[in-house]
């Protein structure tokens, strides 16, 4: 466990973090921005770097909702000719429903919030619930490149880092846009946020 203590007063908005090392930096509380479990320098060197970027918006549909699915009696634990569309509830957790979801036909790259971003995975003609997060994509090689990168040491570190229990929901307010017509490597994705060697060990370490 880690241990800290916060004092409050009245001021502009502006919390002082005091690091491991008795080094202080200004984050602005109002933001909302989250913060990485651990703070050090080398945790918030890297958080400064990565914040300061666009960040990937996933998207989110409630239309298929576990709960409507079984109220409705359209989901079936197995496949038949009633039941043949696959749904996926997470990324090991499928079942089939008797109706179609209006992205079905389209390549999705989907993360379970109940999960980790090793459990990425990309599908086409399939229905999703509530508990997947998803980018839709035109190529399979986009859809590829994508998961490299969310499989990446830099990315899982992220994951790792500002997860909420067993929720991923900060993490993927937190993961930078990237330019995913291209693959990219772990050394690739180092040098485009410009970690330091210090900070590479950092991020490896805490993967």
């Amino acid at each position: 466990s880690s241990f800290g203590y916060y004092v409050l007063s009245n001021g502009k908005g502006v919390t002082k973090l005091v690091l491991d090392d008795n080094s202080i930096v200004n984050y602005q509380l109002k933001t909302g921005e989250p913060l990485p479990k651990k703070l050090n320098q080398h945790s918030v060197s890297v958080h400064q770097k990565i914040s300061s970027r666009p960040k990937i918006a996933f998207n989110a549909n409630f239309k298929m909702h576990s709960q409507v699915l079984k109220k409705k009696n359209i989901i079936s634990d197995e496949k038949n000719s009633t039941f043949c569309y696959t749904t996926y509830y997470s990324h090991n957790l499928i079942r089939y429903s008797s109706e179609k979801h209006e992205l079905f036909d389209k390549i999705k790259v989907m993360i379970p919030i109940v999960g980790t971003l090793k459990n990425a995975w990309s599908d086409k003609n399939c229905n999703f619930t509530e508990d997947v997060r998803f980018l839709t994509v035109d190529t399979a090689e986009e859809a590829n490149n994508m998961l490299g990168v969310f499989k990446s040491k830099l990315f899982l570190y992220l994951g790792a880092q500002y997860r909420s229990g067993r929720n991923l929901g900060l993490a993927l307010q937190f993961l930078p846009r990237l330019d995913f017509t291209k693959s990219w490597t772990d050394e690739a994705l180092y040098k485009h946020f410009n970690l330091t060697h210090e900070e590479i060990e950092y991020v490896e370490s805490n993967n």
